[in-house]
């Protein structure tokens, strides 16, 4: 019988060590899991620091003479823009596209309205410049619907003194 007694003490032994060691791996993990939480928790904190003090910045009153020069300097470029070559070059395109815009807001009517006066200009601005002409013409022939619509545009409007 003791042996019997030997081999059962044995079984238990095993299980209780298995069973510690279990409770060993447990506790590290658990301890690791902890200081991921107290690392996870700094960082929350930082970042409340963090977004306090860039509110804090967004609510700064501004400096008077810095922020007005910056307001100046803004205004001249957008000045020296519109004084620019390119800007007055690229003026009836942005006619063209803004009318372009309006009919798609409001329908066909309002865009033959709006482009009349620009096409009115672009054909006083061609019928002057014989460069400009011949660049318009090589770019309509490779459209002849458009070409055809344009020149049928260009026959009722009569030649004033301006555009010849």
């Amino acid at each position: 019988m003791a042996a019997k007694t030997k081999s059962s003490d044995e079984a238990p032994s095993a299980e209780t060590k298995a069973l510690q060691e279990q409770a060993a791996a447990l506790t590290a993990e658990l301890e690791r899991m902890k200081t991921l939480v107290e690392q996870l928790e700094e960082w929350g904190r930082a970042s409340e620091d963090w977004a306090r003090s860039a509110e804090a910045l967004l609510h700064m009153p501004s400096q008077g003479g810095a922020s007005a020069r910056h307001d100046r300097n803004l205004y001249d470029e957008v000045e020296a823009l519109r004084a620019s070559t390119s800007w007055r070059i690229t003026a009836p395109l942005r006619a063209v596209s803004s009318a372009a815009r309006r009919t798609v807001r409001s329908g066909i009517p309002a865009a033959k309205s709006g482009a009349r006066p620009v096409l009115d200009a672009g054909l006083v601005a061609v019928r002057k410049h014989a460069g400009l002409r011949r660049a318009v013409r090589s770019v309509l022939r490779r459209v002849p619907a458009a070409e055809a619509r344009l020149q049928s545009f260009a026959d009722t409007r009569p030649a004033t003194k301006d555009s010849e």
